[in-house]
């Protein structure tokens, strides 16, 4: 099997079974990217959330994935999402993250407070994967609230252009954004793909933005992206009008 593949963008589920996981060693344990992304189903059922839609990302010829499984909530832009990364090649771990989705995009609202679950590929991981997935979904949703007043209070916040291009640098600066997540950040910035978006200037939509490039990310970063994004929107300071940079 090849190392390196493109950056592919499943149609559905069933997809995910052509990936097998590599035998189990001494110091590996196997779990499929199906097993994972059929746990999290399994579990919300079990809580009575009513599943939306996915978004399902693979590279490496398969041996990387990324999962971001949205289920309906009150409020209709606003659904639930659970973010899942799994890798066969231990290029990171498994990880598991819940939180708020913008739902015509899919970005994610997930930041370094909220819950993230990281484990190796080894010992327990498939026997403690239902208590793994019983606190994200927990605490994720004692979050949930705390991250619809956050985005009303980035509606508050305006932007000018320059303002949202330079932020938008920063973010490139600090590593925040790569290069090809920044372009099309800065894009979408300009002239959003999205009418619902288009001359926001406002934090919310350079947060936006800023999560639209994060697409251009691989999947094993993806979780920390998408932190990173958060992290770096709430230490965005504007007072009377002006970027404040501390």
């Amino acid at each position: 099997m090849p190392k390196k593949s493109k950056h592919l963008i499943l149609d559905n589920s069933g997809e995910l079974l052509q990936f097998e996981a590599p035998e189990t060693t001494n110091t590996y344990k196997a779990l499929s990217h199906s097993t994972l992304y059929e746990s999290i189903r399994t579990k919300a059922n079990d809580l009575g959330f009513t599943h939306l839609r996915d978004q399902l990302e693979v590279t490496h010829a398969g041996n990387r994935a990324f999962m971001n499984i949205q289920f309906a909530m009150d409020d209709d832009t606003m659904p639930f999402s659970v973010a899942a990364r799994s890798t066969y090649d231990r290029s990171a771990s498994v990880g598991i993250a819940t939180g708020a989705s913008v739902f015509i995009c899919s970005n994610l609202m997930i930041s370094g407070s909220d819950t993230t679950i990281m484990r190796q590929h080894r010992g327990t991981i498939i026997e403690d994967l239902d208590d793994m997935l019983n606190s994200a979904f927990d605490t994720g949703m004692e979050r949930y609230n705390k991250k619809l007043l956050w985005k009303e209070e980035l509606k508050e916040t305006g932007l000018t252009e320059r303002q949202g291009r330079y932020l938008l640098a920063m973010a490139n600066l600090e590593g925040i954004l790569n290069k090809q997540a920044h372009k099309s950040a800065e894009e979408h910035w300009i002239d959003a793909p999205f009418a619902e978006f288009r001359g926001d200037r406002t934090l919310w939509g350079l947060y936006n933005s800023m999560t639209w490039g994060s697409h251009k990310v691989r999947p094993a970063q993806k979780l920390e992206a998408h932190k990173g994004i958060v992290d770096f929107t709430e230490q965005i300071v504007i007072n009377d009008g002006k970027l404040v940079i501390a």
